[in-house]
């Protein structure tokens, strides 16, 4: 295995999957090990780590099985690897702990585009209004506004999050 400048593209494909085809995406570096998703025939879309010292590892198989966990929206928050995912019940947003293997279901809705600001974890999540801003903040998670001026439509589906002069 290497790193390089594409961390998206580092995975040996036949590592993870063994058939030579891999789907690495959604990257983040964390507590010296790349954590990613990638799918396997025998586990479905999961969340796959490799560390400093090229050990690959299956971290969390949400849905266990073949059945895929979809994850999807990789990023680090509050020391945990939160993602978008499916434990076949329920689709929702999570955050792993790598240092002890727990899991906790973020209260509010699914969502995507996750993104870490304020040390808070933001995300467009489908709620009654439609596609939303939602927040949590590591107890509570609330819509952060409606921003949908079209009544009746799917919301307003706020995506691209950026930090803008501390804004």
């Amino acid at each position: 295995f290497a790193l390089d400048l594409y961390p998206d593209d580092f995975v040996e494909s036949a590592a993870v999957n063994g058939d030579g085809n891999s789907n690495v995406e959604d990257s983040v570096s964390y507590n010296n090990g790349l954590y990613f998703r990638d799918d396997s025939a025998a586990t479905g879309s999961e969340l796959w780590s490799i560390d400093e010292n090229d050990n690959l590892r299956l971290e969390l198989d949400l849905n266990e099985g073949e059945a895929s966990s979809s994850v999807d929206y990789v990023t680090v928050f509050q020391n945990k690897i939160c993602f978008r995912g499916d434990d076949g019940t329920v689709g929702s947003i999570w955050c792993y702990d790598p240092t002890d293997g727990s899991v906790v279901q973020v209260p509010g809705p699914n969502g995507r585009f996750l993104f870490v600001w304020n040390n808070k974890l933001f995300w467009n999540g489908e709620g009654d209004d439609g596609w939303e801003p939602w927040v949590w903040d590591g107890n509570n998670a609330s819509q952060v506004a409606n921003l949908n001026s079209d009544v009746g439509s799917d919301g307003s589906y706020p995506y691209g999050w950026t930090d803008y002069q501390g804004r």
